[in-house]
C-alpha cells in the first residue's frame, strides 16, 4: 500500500497451501525535514565568520554535510562565499538551505601583495610569510577558536618577511591569524594537532 496515513497496521499473507503469517507495523508521519541557518559574517571586520544551523521535522538522529565537506551542525572560521548544509535523517530523508558570506571586497586589500600561512595543519610551529604593497604599521594576531586572542605583534614600517609562531603549548583545534593594517584585516585559518 502507498500513501498510508499515520497509524498502526496489519498484513497478512497467505499462500497457496492455505498458510499464512502476519506482521504489524507503526506507520509514523512524515515530516519534512526542515533547515534553517543563522549566518554570523564578520568577514569586513576581520573577524570570525560563522554559520549555524536549527533543524526541525524528519526523524533524528541527522547528519550534516556542508558543501565545504564538513559534518558538523555549525561551521565556523570560514571564508567568503555560499554554503549548502544537507541535512539526513534516521529515515534517509534530506532538507537543504545555503548561506553566504560577503568577504572583504578586493580592493580593500589592495594593500596585501602576498600571504601565506604554512604547514596547515601544523604540530608545534607555524610560518607566515607577508608582502604588503608598500611598507606600513602591521598587527598581527593568534586567535582561539572563539575569537579571543592568544598573542599579537605589532610591526612598524614592515614591507615584507616571514614571521614563525611556536603552537607547542597550545591544545589542538582550530585556530585564526589575524593580519591588519589600519583600513581592513585578512583572516587565516590553520589547524593544530599533534
Amino acid at each position: 500500500a502507498i500513501n498510508l496515513a499515520p497509524g498502526q497496521y496489519t498484513v497478512t499473507v497467505e499462500d497457496a497451501n492455505g498458510c499464512n503469517s502476519s506482521a504489524s507495523v507503526t506507520v509514523g508521519a512524515n515530516t519534512d525535514v526542515s533547515v534553517q541557518l543563522q549566518v554570523t559574517d564578520n568577514s569586513a571586520s576581520g573577524g570570525i565568520s560563522s554559520i549555524s544551523s536549527a533543524v526541525s521535522g524528519g526523524v533524528m538522529p541527522y547528519t550534516y554535510l556542508w558543501s565545504n565537506g564538513d559534518i558538523t551542525e555549525s561551521i565556523t572560521g570560514i571564508g567568503p562565499g555560499n554554503y549548502t548544509l544537507t541535512v539526513t535523517d534516521a529515515n534517509g530523508c534530506t532538507g537543504a538551505a545555503s548561506g553566504s558570506i560577503a568577504g572583504v571586497g578586493i580592493q580593500e586589500l589592495e594593500w596585501l601583495a602576498y600571504v601565506s600561512l604554512y604547514p596547515n595543519p601544523t604540530s608545534s610551529n607555524i610560518s607566515l610569510d607577508i608582502a604588503l604593497i608598500q611598507e606600513e604599521d602591521l598587527s598581527i594576531q593568534l586567535l582561539n577558536p572563539l575569537g579571543q586572542i592568544i598573542f599579537e605583534e605589532e610591526l612598524i614600517d614592515f614591507q615584507s618577511g616571514l614571521r614563525q609562531f611556536d603552537l607547542k603549548n597550545l591544545a589542538n583545534g582550530v585556530y585564526f591569524v589575524r593580519i591588519s593594517n589600519q583600513e581592513a584585516s585578512k583572516l587565516l585559518r590553520f589547524v593544530k594537532k599533534n
